[in-house]
């Protein structure tokens, strides 16, 4: 809390090193230990494992603290969760406190009825509509609210304004192959965003949709961008918090989220059948460009059909 080292931002080039270099979290702890001091880092790191590890990391300029999602003692639940704040740091100083009061909520009733994974994730949690401390659920509110201009405060939900994107790792079991750990990735606004797969085994070859040439968007970033703007129409002054959340959801079903996740059934319900056969038998990087073809196919469909 006293650090005036004005060495910093090594967030990006840490990550990289940590991705050429680490293959356990055993590997992660000695890179940070072994980095000369001032370090330059300031950020929380999640790092999974192809063992089964799984931990979130606080690091300054000249030490870390490790939460260990598989010491009950810290994750009794099996699970961490951290937003914009430090644990370790000073107290009542940072941003999402009531966001963390959120996904606690959220991630506790799931588990509890067994139902924490993958598709919960993103489509429950990162398009969660829920006010923590005004105990109200936008999402359920406006299910049964015809479309009009019906606008709320979204600064305190877990995706905001400012949310970009929205990255999950599921990992592998043992004895299953960690290049086909699955990439679920959403390239921009969560609300606006079909969620994609990936794996490190299909190669540089990724879904036409979520690549572009030099500082371009991709196709995928440009057509969340675009649904986004009907979402956020008052562009003077702090408009910006400002959710019409009718374009999301609404009685007709016509909302975004809810058409979003039609098409998405098909991508888990696709993509969890496809990785039952990889497992017993590792794909080549043909079978899964065939795949992505037809995840290609199924986006560009569903954004620019009318």
């Amino acid at each position: 809390m006293d650090d005036t080292t004005s060495f910093k931002d090594q967030e990006g080039f840490f990550m990289k090193e940590a991705l050429m270099k680490c293959a356990t979290l055993a590997d992660f702890e000695k890179l940070i230990e072994n980095r000369p001091v001032p370090k330059g880092l300031a950020a929380h790191f999640g790092v999974l494992d192809a063992q089964g590890d799984v931990a979130f990391y606080e690091v300054n300029n000249r030490r870390y603290t490790k939460f260990d999602a598989n010491d009950p003692a810290e994750a009794p639940n099996g699970y961490i969760i951290c937003t914009n704040y430090s644990f370790t740091g000073k107290k009542d100083i940072g941003y999402g406190f009531i966001r963390y009061q959120t996904a606690q909520n959220l991630f506790y009733q799931a588990d509890a009825m067994g139902q924490l994974n993958s598709q919960t994730i993103i489509q429950d949690f990162s398009r969660c509509l829920k006010h923590a401390v005004m105990d109200v659920d936008y999402r359920k509110e406006y299910s049964s609210v015809p479309k009009g201009q019906n606008f709320v405060n979204s600064g305190d939900m877990i995706t905001r304004y400012g949310s970009s994107s929205t990255i999950l790792i599921e990992g592998v079991s043992k004895d299953e192959s960690p290049d086909l750990s699955t990439i679920w990735t959403m390239i921009g606004f969560p609300n606006t965003c079909l969620t994609i797969p990936v794996w490190v085994r299909g190669g540089k070859n990724l879904p036409s949709v979520l690549v572009a040439e030099g500082d371009e968007n991709c196709a995928l970033n440009q057509w969340a961008m675009k649904l986004k703007d009907r979402c956020y129409p008052i562009k003077r002054s702090a408009g910006y918090k400002y959710l019409n959340v009718s374009e999301l959801i609404n009685q007709e079903e016509t909302g975004i989220i809810q058409q979003l996740e039609l098409v998405e059934q098909k991508i888990f319900t696709g993509t969890y059948s496809i990785l039952e056969k990889w497992h017993k038998q590792n794909p080549d990087k043909k079978e899964i460009t065939l795949y992505y073809n037809w995840l290609n196919e199924l986006a560009h469909k569903t954004y620019t059909t009318p």
